[in-house]
């Protein structure tokens, strides 16, 4: 095959391959609604350490965990009646202390994150596994069909012309790199933050009188200002919060969220 006809080939193939892409990625699959513990809905927003995060912070708002040394995690209590799946896993993982980042990679924590991945993907929220692998081997190809168009073109065919494959294979790239929610997942966590207004940090809510699920929640949705709404002391020793400095020095009086969840002033 010469040179041109190849290039001419590879110009038809990668946008074919894009098409693909896009279907895989976008495509709705079968939904199951019902409604996400925190846990899952950390996952969602923002992978498995937000999960694990969250999962921690459900367990330090019923004393079941607190702050070992800086950056790690041990228990204080026992384990909560109805304790949120991936929570158990978190607290049967903490036999020594951790940080959240080393919870992560522990097995029955792996194996926890597993299963609210499997969840979420079966409820149509987040891309199974089988659509990711997908999306990764059709980057893989559109990337070697495009450098071989730009090396094995005609020396006379125009510089366009030869890097033209180059933009869908890109697209497709950056389609396989994209977070692993789909656009039901998306929607779902914009319905989710609209519902839950309530518990914006931006909007300085008193949340000396959450419950601990609505701790987990508002951790869930909004991160790391959340940490620093709730507790944010615990969150620094904890290793939760990637900028401890930000953190006040005073936090966790009377008025806490601690306080109504049954820990500590100042946790």
């Amino acid at each position: 095959m010469g040179g041109g006809v190849f290039v001419t080939a590879v110009l038809v193939a990668n946008p074919a391959l894009l098409v693909v892409a896009a279907l895989v990625r976008l495509w709705p699959p079968r939904r199951a609604g019902r409604e996400l513990r925190p846990t899952e809905i950390a996952l969602l927003r923002s992978g498995r350490t937000a999960a694990v995060s969250t999962a921690l912070v459900l367990l330090h708002a019923r004393a079941a965990v607190d702050a070992a040394m800086p950056g790690t995690v041990r228990r204080s209590g026992a384990l909560p009646r109805g304790c949120d799946p991936l929570a158990r896993s978190v607290y049967e993982s903490l036999a020594r202390p951790a940080g959240p980042r080393e919870l992560v990679a522990r097995t029955p924590v792996r194996g926890g994150l597993s299963q609210l991945a499997a969840g979420l993907a079966r409820a149509g929220l987040m891309l199974t596994s089988r659509r990711r692998v997908t999306l990764r081997v059709l980057a893989i190809a559109a990337g070697v069909l495009a450098v071989a168009a730009a090396l094995t073109g005609a020396p006379s065919a125009a510089w366009f012309a030869r890097l033209a494959p180059v933009v869908p294979a890109a697209a497709i790239v950056a389609l396989a790199l994209l977070p692993g929610r789909t656009l039901a997942g998306r929607r779902l966590m914009r319905r989710l933050r609209r519902r839950h207004s309530d518990l914006t940090p931006e909007h300085e809510p008193d949340a000396a009188e959450w419950s601990p699920q609505s701790l987990g929640l508002s951790v869930a949705l909004y991160g790391a200002p959340a940490l620093r709404l709730t507790f944010p002391r615990f969150a620094a020793q904890a290793g939760l919060l990637r900028d401890s400095s930000r953190v006040p020095v005073s936090v966790a009086g009377p008025g806490s969220p601690a306080r109504s969840a049954g820990i500590s002033p100042g946790s």
